[in-house]
């Protein structure tokens, strides 16, 4: 019997992959290239000759309402230095700081500048008229990682996908299990790199701008109320290819201790969206004059919020959650696959000559149709484009009706799209939770199984087989046949024989074991044409109590009877 494996791809699929791949290389090549120059030039300035330096003014800049490429705060200073050899001033806080949103963040910067003060500068030996009061965080190189990751799949995906076989495997046994080795660091690792990129963007989107802005308000509800007098209030608008979004620019006064402190914190949810009338409503209710509460930080008075952040924004953190956990449960898995494979490889090493690409008679090894892991990644794929694309007009639909627009005629459209999006959400966890399953190893007696023949089976389990509760092996004769009816093209499916092979309860042995195998003489045997398919299947279930099931397909070639 010859065992069917996945040959290589063809030439078009190839280049097709390696354009694929080339957008993440090329992507990530350049913001890497872009982030290294900026940390050169960073490790530059911190190389820079530590001077004393007197501030010579320090204030900050208020101009709400500020156009759009204009941040509405900015702290100004101005500082001078000298030496034996030479003097100057300038006015540089830090390269690349334009001002801020928030004007607690210039105010701080005033405090700690304040006028008259001496304080540290650095100062360009080449260029005495460039200096800087600060340097970039050095925590912003961790941001490499994310383009990183990009230039890893992309150059490890078009390497993987040329690549020839080992030259190092000289014998037939070196060969077989360095392929081994190969298939799986390559399948299973090339997967963690790829879902890790879900994983880090989604923990990038949900811990700045919806984990941390919910612990901020949980914080802040416990916080003192303190009058405070509106100063300016608007609606900005910000234009985008997609559309405008919204955002409440908001500069209140309040009074702490005797002392007069300003903010201009909304909430702590930062950046805009597409709802429109809720941010309109408060600036209306809300005009230049008006009194109200703000809640503001004991520890620090120019810590302040006008409003506490809702349940509705803290929903929209669900949706990077999706990115984490799919990241999360696929980098697990193929983690968890690298594993187990490397255990599998150590067992065998000792005894691999049934594994050995031999023709003749011996035991043959079986191979599953697919995998734990490769079930997870499609589900998973699925789930994302499915719930990518319905979630689009998910978002119009949501959008129109916070506009007041009459949408019921597309959401009803949307239910069943949405209902089956859900279910594919829901069925990631539940694959994930099907990779830890125990794994069957099957094996037959002989190579070669025609027509009319028999063979022994023989079965073992990996990993926690005492939850099985029951097995069953069948096996399956299944005939496929594609036609063209009008424009479609139809594919109709009969199964034409099932023998069961193992019905066994638990407590009976089934961790391991043996079964008589035979084909029946007047069936058809494998056949494969343009349109028509014989296809033999053993299909493996092993019911498991309260979790999914291990539910697994091995495919056999059955030959014609011997003449």
């Amino acid at each position: 019997m010859n065992q069917k494996s996945g040959g290589g791809r063809g030439i078009f699929g190839k280049l097709f992959f390696t354009l694929f791949l080339a957008a993440f290389l090329g992507m990530g090549s350049w913001f890497t290239y872009l982030m290294v120059e900026g940390f050169v030039y960073q490790i530059g300035t911190s190389l820079w000759p530590v001077l004393d330096c007197t501030i010579l003014s320090s204030t900050v800049e208020e101009n709400p309402g500020a156009p759009e490429h204009e941040e509405p705060y900015t702290f100004r200073v101005r500082y001078r230095w000298a030496t034996d050899f030479s003097e100057g001033t300038s006015d540089v806080y830090r390269h690349g700081y334009y001002g801020s949103s928030d004007i607690g963040e210039a105010l701080r910067l005033a405090q700690r500048y304040p006028e008259g003060a001496q304080v540290p500068c650095r100062v360009n030996p080449g260029a005495p008229d460039s200096a800087v009061l600060e340097l970039a965080s050095s925590w912003n190189v961790l941001w490499i990682f994310v383009p990183l990751l990009f230039v890893a799949v992309g150059a490890g995906g078009i390497y993987l996908t040329w690549r020839g076989p080992s030259s190092l495997a000289t014998s037939r046994l070196g060969t077989s299990i360095s392929s081994r080795v190969s298939s799986s660091f390559g399948g299973a690792g090339c997967l963690a790199a790829f879902f890790s990129v879900f994983l880090i963007f989604g923990l990038l989107i949900f811990v700045p701008f919806f984990a941390v802005p919910l612990a901020q308000s949980w914080s802040a509800s416990g916080w003192a109320q303190v009058p405070c007098l509106i100063e300016y209030s608007a609606v900005r608008t910000h234009p985008g290819d997609d559309g405008a979004t919204y955002s409440v620019e908001v500069l209140y006064s309040y009074e702490v201790g005797g002392r007069q402190f300003k903010s201009s914190r909304y909430d702590f949810f930062t950046g805009s969206d597409s709802e429109y009338s809720s941010k309109s409503e408060w600036v209306q209710s809300h005009p230049e004059g008006t009194r109200t509460t703000c809640y503001v930080n004991p520890e620090d008075p120019l810590d302040a919020v006008v409003r506490l952040g809702s349940l509705g924004l803290a929903l929209w953190g669900l949706l990077p959650l999706i990115f984490v956990a799919v990241g999360g449960i696929g980098v697990a898995g193929s983690l968890l696959s690298l594993r187990r494979k490397g255990k599998a490889r150590a067992r065998d090493v000792s005894r691999p000559s049934d594994r050995l690409p031999v023709h003749g008679t011996g035991p043959l090894v079986l191979e599953a149709a697919a995998s734990p892991l490769s079930k997870l990644v499609t589900g998973t794929i699925f789930a994302l484009i499915w719930n990518g694309i319905t979630g689009i007009f998910v978002w119009v639909a949501v959008t129109g009706w916070a506009d007041g627009e009459e949408m019921g005629c597309l959401a009803l459209f949307l239910i069943p799209f949405v209902l089956i999006g859900l279910a594919a959400l829901v069925n990631i966890p539940y694959l994930a939770l099907a990779m830890v399953n125990p794994r069957p190893r099957l094996t037959l007696d002989k190579r070669r199984l025609t027509l009319g023949s028999s063979a022994t089976l023989s079965w073992r389990f990996r990993g926690a087989t005492r939850r099985l509760r029951r097995l069953r092996i069948t096996l399956e004769g299944i005939e496929k046949v594609t036609y063209r009816r009008g424009t479609n093209t139809r594919t109709d499916t009969n199964t034409f024989a099932t023998m069961p092979v193992v019905d066994l309860p638990a407590g009976t042995g089934l961790e391991s074991g043996q079964a008589h195998l035979e084909i029946p003489p007047d069936t058809m045997h494998s056949f494969k044409a343009s349109h028509n398919e014989v296809v033999w299947k053993l299909r493996l279930q092993g019911e498991i109590r309260v979790w999914p099931d291990v539910l697994t397909e091995f495919e056999v070639e059955v030959e014609p009877p011997a003449r």
